[in-house]
């Protein structure tokens, strides 16, 4: 992966950690894990996600943590990070 100064180094080491593409849009969710937020409505759209050469990142907490995981693993969405 070559950096080209879009990023500093950090963010690169990020990239290549996570497995994220280069040149991918990258979206990041950042917050609460609830149903108000409808998180799931975001991963039950994979092939909107991949048409839009998209890698989404998810990051919280919340009752929901672990039913979003499982839905990740049950659809096999491969450009669906959460941690």
């Amino acid at each position: 992966m070559e950096q080209s100064g879009r990023f500093k180094s950090g963010g690169w080491r990020f990239l290549k950690r996570f497995n994220i593409p280069e040149d991918k849009v990258k979206l990041l969710y950042l917050g609460r894990l609830y149903p108000e937020k409808s998180i799931d409505t975001l991963i039950k759209q994979p092939s909107i996600i991949e048409k839009h050469h998209t890698h989404v990142m998810i990051a919280g907490g919340g009752h929901q943590r672990q039913k979003l995981e499982k839905l990740v693993e049950k659809l096999g969405v491969s450009n669906i990070l959460h941690s």
